[in-house]
């Protein structure tokens, strides 16, 4: 595929725009009713701009694999989302480093309090290679996206695609559940990862770029029809 699909496109710029408002909002929403309803009504209307990403992300990735026709391009998508996370924490740590030095000559406090490094215990490693937020936390989506992309290369190897997809699901909604309406508060949930959030996204993306909802004769119609209302659900509580 070498044409751009400018609906994804102008999708995607919707959604940055929501992520700068999401992040930002505090600086020039203000204090008030008229504010505060704005506020409320764009804060959750932006609840689909992280998401949405993925199931972008998800959807070319698919087709990809369509075009191909085998796994060839999951291990260089690997390789090169891996690359990126690695590349990227080397970047962002060799400038945490210079200005911690340079703090030390300063003494600029905005910089020792924006600046926070988790890389030493079991904590460090986890957040490092699960996280993606000892070194870079605005990284988190690289590991995410890697961890994902394993998932899906191990289920599609075994033969174990929708079961884990259902299972996915049931996470995604406990995140949800647990997250964004506080119904259930077993223990915490990640609100960025791979196994609660992604990965689901990023699988039902590939199932619509590739069609398997529609025209895979490996899946039985029972499980196209619930995989139809997985995708209807997901639109409906998220």
């Amino acid at each position: 595929m070498t044409e751009r699909i400018h609906s994804l496109d102008t999708l995607k710029g919707v959604g940055i725009l929501f992520i700068i408002f999401i992040h930002a909002r505090g600086a020039f929403i203000g204090n008030g009713i008229f504010q505060n309803t704005l506020d409320f009504i764009l804060l959750n209307t932006g609840r689909f701009a992280v998401p949405i990403f993925f199931l972008i992300s998800g959807y070319l990735f698919g087709i990809k694999i369509e075009e191909s026709k085998e796994f060839s391009y999951t291990v260089k998508y690997f390789k090169k989302l891996l690359k990126c996370y690695l590349i990227g924490s080397g970047l962002f740590l060799s400038f945490t480093l210079l200005a911690i030095f340079l703090n030390s000559f300063l003494g600029l406090g905005i910089v020792s309090s924006i600046i926070e490094l988790n890389l030493t215990g079991i904590e460090g490693l986890f957040n490092f290679l699960y996280l993606g937020k000892s070194i870079a936390p605005h990284l988190w989506f690289l590991t995410a996206l890697i961890i994902s992309i394993g998932i899906i290369y191990i289920s599609q190897t075994y033969g174990k695609t929708f079961e884990v997809f259902l299972a996915g699901f049931l996470l995604h909604l406990f995140a949800i559940l647990t997250n964004t309406y506080n119904v259930i508060q077993v223990f915490p949930v990640p609100q960025h990862d791979a196994v609660f959030l992604v990965y689901y996204l990023l699988q039902l993306g590939s199932w619509l770029g590739r069609g398997e909802c529609r025209q895979d004769p490996k899946v039985s119609t029972y499980d196209q029809q619930l995989c139809s209302v997985l995708c209807i659900f997901w639109k409906e509580v998220s």
